[in-house]
């Protein structure tokens, strides 16, 4: 038994990448009009002149958090040991209609053991849990917990993602993301009628508090083939996870799996229709060469797109933007 009481790691991950590559994990669309855009000079350049954005891999990102949590757990080795050897035995020899959704390691020992427990005295069975529950659980679970974690930030880092935010006005954010005040924001539309992939972006959920992978009761049932389990929401989650210290930048993303196919630099500039871009603003320290270069290609590449200035209002230390074409 010791040796098939926990089913995590790569297999698991490797599900979880195929449902959302398959389209079998359904996101909310999202009501947000518009988003917005934070870049460089040079990147957006390169955004007006291509009609792409540029996603980027995490590996890459500023926070070293980010999409590599893992889960921490409410229970010990010990206890989840415990916990299967009571469920085991109920399945065994007190469930009626025993009928697992899902083929494991575990539910196969089970269906076994059902159909040999009149060679297996119960007593017998309770005496080899518990002697096999003090030599090997904790030993176990936590070299399981720890794969699952590696397999699980693996699977998120091999990935695309493209982040924005609710706002154009944060002055932090323009210093962190938009050179100091010296790049641009971009405004982009909501395509409903186009069915864009904007509308399923994800809120960024902030929080102080370690994700958790299942309580265990529920971890337990499902191992035994008693009850469901479906890791796949959270495992997912942990993509939109960041620390209440990041709240001011109103994160929304979009995170794709590149199933094996990520590529260095880690960058990937995307198409997008035109439409998509109302506006850009520049930043109140932009210099005067970036502005005609902007100008000059938002004429040829994205005539309908406006162009606006940010202007800092030192006595409020705020931002307005005047528009100037």
């Amino acid at each position: 038994m010791h040796a098939a009481y926990i089913r995590l790691g790569g297999h698991l991950v490797r599900l979880i990448a195929a449902r959302q590559h398959n389209h079998k994990m359904d996101l909310p669309r999202n009501n947000l009009e518009q988003f917005y855009k934070y870049v460089t000079a040079s990147t957006a350049l390169k955004i007006i002149q291509g009609k792409q954005l540029r996603w980027s891999s995490p590996n890459l990102f500023n926070d070293p958090f980010d999409h590599q949590t893992g889960f921490e757990w409410d229970f010990s080795g010990d206890d989840l040991y415990g916990q299967l050897a009571k469920l085991i035995e109920y399945a065994v020899w007190e469930a009626k209609d025993y009928a697992p959704r899902e083929t494991t390691s575990m539910t196969v020992l089970v269906n076994h053991m059902r159909r040999t427990r009149d060679r297996l005295p119960r007593e017998k069975f309770k005496h080899f849990a518990l002697e096999m529950s003090a030599k090997h659980s904790g030993e176990l679970f936590e070299q399981k917990t720890e794969n699952l974690n590696r397999s699980v930030t693996q699977f998120l880092l091999d990935s695309m993602v493209l982040c924005l935010s609710e706002v154009h006005d944060n002055v932090v954010m323009w210093s962190h993301y938009a050179e100091s005040h010296q790049g641009a924001v971009f405004k982009l539309r909501r395509l409903e009628y186009l069915d864009h992939r904007f509308l399923v972006a994800q809120p960024v959920q902030y929080t102080k508090e370690p994700a958790r992978y299942a309580s265990l009761e529920k971890y337990a049932l499902h191992l035994v083939g008693l009850a469901q389990f479906d890791a796949a929401p959270g495992i997912w989650q942990l993509a939109y996870r960041k620390h209440v210290d990041w709240s001011y930048e109103n994160e929304w993303r979009i995170h794709v799996p590149l199933m094996g196919h990520s590529r260095s630099p880690w960058y990937y500039d995307d198409p997008e229709p035109e439409e998509l871009f109302e506006a850009i603003y520049l930043g109140c320290r932009a210099n005067e060469e970036f502005s005609r270069e902007v100008l000059a290609a938002r004429n040829a590449h994205l005539p309908r797109m406006d162009v606006y200035r940010a202007v800092a209002v030192s006595s409020a230390m705020r931002l307005t933007f005047q528009k100037v074409f």
